[in-house]
């Protein structure tokens, strides 16, 4: 059965999620002054757009989905279920990819 990307789905994070963002952002703030708010002003507009085309994006696994964050070197793993999109981890990809799934 086909899904309909047109079907509105909340975004829901995990605590992994979460913990990814805070120490990414953590991360950048520490390297530059607002490279930090520039991290999650590009993740957020990531996750617009998968809220809007969740269906589009690359699977990586089963029920993974993935989507790249613009300028920075992560990507954002997501499963979706009828009513909600779950925002799983936001991966480094300089990391090794075996801790992706994690």
């Amino acid at each position: 059965m086909l899904e309909k990307a047109s079907m509105k789905r909340n975004l829901k994070f995990t605590f992994r999620a979460n913990i990814d963002t805070i120490v990414a952002y953590e991360f950048y703030e520490s390297r530059r002054k607002n490279l930090g708010e520039l991290f999650l002003d590009e993740l957020d507009n990531c996750y617009q757009s998968i809220v809007l085309n969740y269906t589009t994006y690359k699977v990586v696994h089963t029920i993974y989905r993935q989507a790249v964050v613009k300028k920075f070197p992560f990507v954002v793993l997501y499963s979706v279920d009828e009513k909600d999109i779950i925002i799983t981890a936001i991966f480094n990809t300089t990391k090794n990819p075996k801790k992706k799934l994690r």
